[in-house]
């Protein structure tokens, strides 16, 4: 300011007395120098000076020991923070979230609070729903034959588990089935053979046959039960697993019956029981058929 308004003079010239405040401050906002710290001073556009913080940090150094520890400084508009050494929380150096709510996790949907737009509760979507890929408030409920993943973020076809005929239960049961066959097979051949002999017509011939049906019957239905199920398959495994057992267990009945009766009879009188005649006896083992089979049918219509 002396060198502009005075030139070379020495002192103070008539020009700077009185000094104009204006003037002054025009020359003291220029000012720029290196202060003892080591540090350059100079003023900004608004007449503050340069603006220098050391950044100091309250720690906990140990368990119950706090110490300040410097992690960074301000520098004329410049931050410049160590956030290794920046501790929140004991052993914890991530910085806490803040917001209202956290959001919530895979599988769940949100409620949110009644006036907030940025609060909301979190609940679990159901064992068989996902959250809806639509509305991020409501769940979704799995189409048939599907299940949630992992995650519950999408549904899956439910994967095929069924008894596969190269498995080791399934070759057994089949090769135990195999040989009932063919045992089946050789009575039936020596019972046809030798039909009309009276050992075989004394027995129940016609119910012998029945029961031998049956007995084959039940050996078969093991080849459906251990491939791959079909609408087909389903349908014999379903009712084929108590229908042949059924007429198993009818003709045995009706055998059983058969003789008691007789041998009854034959203590009271020489007269011949009612309903020992053949076609009887398959009328009484085709009524109990009947009646399991009403039952079966009932049971899978369940």
């Amino acid at each position: 300011m002396h060198k502009e308004v005075c030139g070379k003079r020495r002192g103070l010239c008539d020009a700077m007395r009185p000094t104009s405040g204006s003037d002054l401050l025009r020359f003291l906002r220029k000012v720029n120098f290196t202060g003892l710290s080591g540090d350059e001073f100079h003023f900004d556009v608004n007449g503050d000076g340069p603006a220098r913080y050391n950044i100091l940090h309250f720690k906990q150094v140990s368990r119950g020991v706090y110490h300040w520890v410097n992690v960074g400084q301000y520098r004329d508009g410049e931050l410049e923070l160590n956030l290794a050494e920046i501790q929140f929380k004991w052993g914890e150096h991530r910085p806490p979230e803040s917001v209202c709510s956290a959001e919530c996790e895979l599988g769940q949907a949100k409620q949110y609070v009644e006036g907030e737009s940025c609060c909301w509760h979190c609940f679990n979507c159901t064992q068989y729903e996902i959250r809806s890929p639509f509305v991020e408030t409501a769940c979704m409920v799995c189409p048939r034959g599907t299940l949630p993943d992992t995650t519950r973020t999408e549904c899956k076809p439910i994967p095929e588990a069924y008894l596969r005929p190269d498995s080791a239960w399934a070759i057994g049961a089949m090769s135990f089935s195999s040989v009932g066959i063919l045992l089946t097979a050789f009575v039936c051949g020596v019972w046809v053979r030798h039909s009309s002999t009276p050992v075989v017509r004394a027995s129940g011939r016609e119910l012998s046959y029945v029961l031998l049906a049956g007995i084959l019957m039940c050996y078969l239905v093991t080849f459906a039960l251990v491939f791959r199920p079909t609408d087909i398959l389903c349908s014999i495994q379903r009712f084929g697993t108590g229908f042949c057992f059924t007429v198993v267990y009818a003709a045995l009945l009706t055998k059983t019956n058969r003789i008691s009766r007789i041998f009854n009879a034959s203590k009271h009188s020489a007269k011949r029981p009612i309903l020992i005649s053949p076609s009887s006896q398959l009328a009484i083992c085709a009524a109990l058929v009947s009646i399991q089979d009403k039952k079966i049918q009932g049971v899978n219509a369940d």
